[in-house]
């Protein structure tokens, strides 16, 4: 019933209590100098999203997120703020306190934040290693309360956008015969004479299909204020646009945190297992089946029962491209991939505000390569007379030890954020390959084979040793200064450096 009313507004600074990961710490959002891009778990949420990689696409500043390529299940290229080398521009990414070659394997659903590290004064704690950023990656931890079962399902459908208006057969027959006789040359005879006549075949029809994606996640989480746990187990499996082109994808991860007075001791330890089958190269000027679709002749029909393996093909003076259809069924290119992840923590705090923290994790990655070659016969050009098969397999063994002494004080106006640790790194990668000829149809061990036998085989291994330090010092939440150091210590050095 007031006629007049007075309002007055009070500034609030938000997010500024906000706590950022930035390497071996955290830090108040407002005591930040560098240039870190967050994002929370449920803005991964929002979509449908087969790998991480894609769920960061266009949600970060600076950062450049690129499809590897069409394959399912192929990952993606991450830059960030462009490319900052010649050679490798991979950034270094952190899971859980672990180094990780690629997060292409992990769950979207068992992310809980993504900090990036953009510039030298947030990344610089990792070193040389960082020098074209750092994405570190915390997975879901428990939380106080009673047990929380969540289930989370999709099922989505992926087709071609647009194909591309190629000629049919009685087209491509005008535009032939036309230039072969501007040329003065003689018509040749698939185009006197197709096999399927009309419209013909588009090859396009035939290799691309309806591809469905299947992504299925159940998670168990609870805890009390002493013992904290997180728990999940994803299923993805995505189909290719691409006839027989598929990935598969099996998570499991446990995480769990613990204490008890001053102590506390947590794990993380994720497993995961890849299957792809990929479309592969099929040779000719055609290249993998997608190129070669949209080169061979409609003229041609894609099946001969009289022919080995069963497939026509190009015969005649015509561009040597492999039947698409015949190359995606045929041949056999597969890859298996087992991915194990585990960190073991314990923090102490020794006084108010000074905390000792052992780190200790290892991953294991094991890739198997497959690939098949059968008999064929297919036009009068390509040909196999051998059964062919070749398999590899190579193993990354890694580990790292970190030590690391953090002080977070606050008194009056003045605040300091400081660590200081030593961390020790080795990794080591060895290979085999081979391959046989000559093998019986229908038999997929090298064993069987009796002609061109090969064998290859590859180790590599190196250390890394490094001590580093960061203070961050802040004066009335005005003057904040950063000072970080890092030594690191590489076996790919000489002894003398």
């Amino acid at each position: 019933g007031q006629q007049q009313i007075n309002i007055a507004m009070v500034e609030e600074s938000i997010g500024l209590e906000e706590v950022v990961a930035i390497g071996y710490g955290t830090v108040k959002k407002s005591d930040l100098t560098g240039a870190v891009g967050t994002l929370k778990g449920d803005q991964l949420d929002q979509q449908v999203n087969t790998n991480v990689g894609s769920a960061l696409q266009g949600k970060m500043a600076g950062v450049s997120v690129e499809t590897a390529s069409g394959d399912p299940g192929s990952g993606v290229r991450i830059q960030i703020r462009g490319a900052g080398s010649l050679n490798n521009v991979n950034p270094l990414i952190i899971v859980d306190g672990i180094a990780v070659e690629s997060m292409n394997n992990l769950n979207p659903l068992d992310i809980e934040s993504i900090q990036v590290l953009k510039d030298a004064s947030s990344a610089a704690i990792y070193g040389s290693r960082a020098s074209n950023g750092v994405i570190l990656i915390s997975t879901k931890s428990g939380s106080v309360g009673e047990l929380k079962i969540t289930l989370n399902a999709d099922y989505g459908s992926q087709q071609i956008g647009k194909k591309l208006d190629l000629l049919n057969t009685d087209e491509w027959i005008k535009v032939n015969n036309a230039a072969r006789d501007a040329g003065g040359m003689d018509r040749i005879p698939i185009a006197l004479n197709p096999e399927v006549s009309g419209k013909g075949i588009d090859w396009q029809d035939e290799i691309y299909r309806n591809a469905s994606t299947q992504n299925y996640t159940i998670g168990v989480s609870g805890g009390s204020e002493n013992l904290k746990y997180n728990l999940s187990l994803g299923y993805l499996n995505q189909d290719g646009i691409v006839e027989t082109s598929n990935y598969n994808r099996l998570n499991m991860r446990i995480k769990t945190d613990m204490k008890k007075g001053k102590l506390k001791l947590g794990e993380t330890v994720i497993f995961t297992t890849e299957g792809t089958r990929n479309i592969g190269n099929l040779g000719g000027q055609g290249g993998t089946a997608v190129s070669a679709a949209t080169m061979m002749i409609p003229a041609f029909k894609i099946y001969d029962e009289t022919a080995l393996g069963g497939y026509a093909g190009s015969w005649g003076p015509v561009m040597d491209v492999f039947n698409p259809v015949a190359g995606l069924n045929l041949f056999k290119d597969e890859n298996d991939y087992y991915k194990l992840l585990a960190n073991l923590y314990g923090e102490y705090e020794i006084i108010d505000g000074l905390k000792y923290k052992l780190s200790v994790g290892a991953t294991l990655n094991e890739t198997k390569g497959y690939s098949y070659r059968p008999r064929y016969v297919v036009g009068s050009i390509f040909r196999n007379e051998k059964t062919s098969l070749s398999e590899s397999s190579g193993l990354s063994k890694y580990w790292q030890i970190e030590n690391t002494l953090s002080y977070n004080k606050e008194f009056g106006k003045h605040s300091i954020n400081a660590v200081v640790g030593q961390t020790s790194y080795r990794e080591l990668y060895r290979q085999i390959s081979g391959s046989k000829k000559a093998m019986p149809d229908g038999i997929y061990v090298l064993d069987a084979g009796t002609d061109d036998a090969n064998s290859a085989g590859y180790e590599n291994e190196n250390t890394l040793e490094s001590y580093l330090g960061r203070v961050i010092y802040s004066y009335d939440n005005r003057y904040i200064l950063t000072a970080t150091y890092r030594r690191d210590g590489s076996s790919r050095f000489s002894k003398e450096n």
